[in-house]
């Protein structure tokens, strides 16, 4: 009884493959580009590198961490840099 009533909510599933680690920079550069344009941007090679640990190439955890990140950014207007503290707390507040 409930498998139908969940089948009748769904259109269609997609799965996301893991992303290697040039499309993982890619993606985080890309989300750079958008921050930029609000006044931020610049990103630590130490916080790219935790990214791509925290996510493992998982593209959902990717863009829900970067959404996160680029929210902390813009409540936190003095902030210009995205550090590994900034990535952990995006982590934190996803958890």
């Amino acid at each position: 009884m409930y498998k139908c009533q969940f089948q009748s909510r769904v259109g269609f599933v997609h799965q996301y493959r893991v992303l290697d680690r040039q499309e993982q920079s890619e993606l985080i550069q890309e989300e750079m580009r958008l921050l930029t344009s609000v006044g931020e941007g610049k990103i630590e090679k130490d916080a790219i590198a935790l990214i791509i640990r925290m996510t493992g190439g998982k593209f959902r955890q990717m863009e829900s961490l970067l959404a996160e990140i680029h929210r902390i950014m813009q409540i936190n207007e003095d902030m210009d840099v995205v550090s590994k503290e900034v990535v952990e707390a995006a982590r934190e507040q996803l958890a």
